[in-house]
């Protein structure tokens, strides 16, 4: 009896265990889009204004700026440094420049939501040095790597 006991209580806690890895294996979670990202940025920046303070404005901004902050200290940890944010600037300031530019480079927004980021905060805070990879957004089909001279 208490073999039985063992059995029938370890397969269910064995099948939830493995169930997340099996949903996850399968592709059930959608990548975000630029779309995704900008709509959570500007319910974020709504919230910081004060103009909206529903739950979905102050989780878009959770999102928006929590994202761009793991966003910006991965990039630090491991480089290469394309990208130069001012120092001492915030996951807020980064939301509001980030959002606008989003808004006014459509074009990038159909691509995951890490490359409509990093396209946005290359052209936003590009470092000083040599021409960096910069992603070229053809319309439509995948991005394309392209190298670019710097403006200086």
């Amino acid at each position: 009896m208490k073999t039985l006991w063992g059995i029938t209580t370890l397969a269910p806690l064995l099948a939830l265990t493995l169930l997340p890895a099996g949903v996850v294996a399968a592709g059930a979670l959608p990548d975000p889009t630029g779309y995704d990202f900008l709509e959570s940025c500007t319910a974020g920046v709504r919230a910081l204004d004060g103009q909206r303070a529903d739950e979905q404005a102050l989780a878009g901004a959770g999102v928006c700026g929590n994202y761009l902050q793991g966003f910006m200290d991965a990039s630090a940890a491991w480089g290469p440094h394309y990208v130069c944010v001012p120092q001492g600037m915030s996951s807020e300031g980064l939301m509001r420049a980030v959002t606008p530019w989003l808004r006014t480079h459509p074009a990038r927004l159909p691509y995951p939501r890490r490359s409509a980021v990093y396209a946005a905060l290359l052209a936003l805070y590009p470092c000083p040095g040599p021409p960096a990879l910069i992603p070229r957004y053809p319309a439509p089909g995948p991005p394309v790597w392209q190298w670019r001279r710097p403006l200086w």
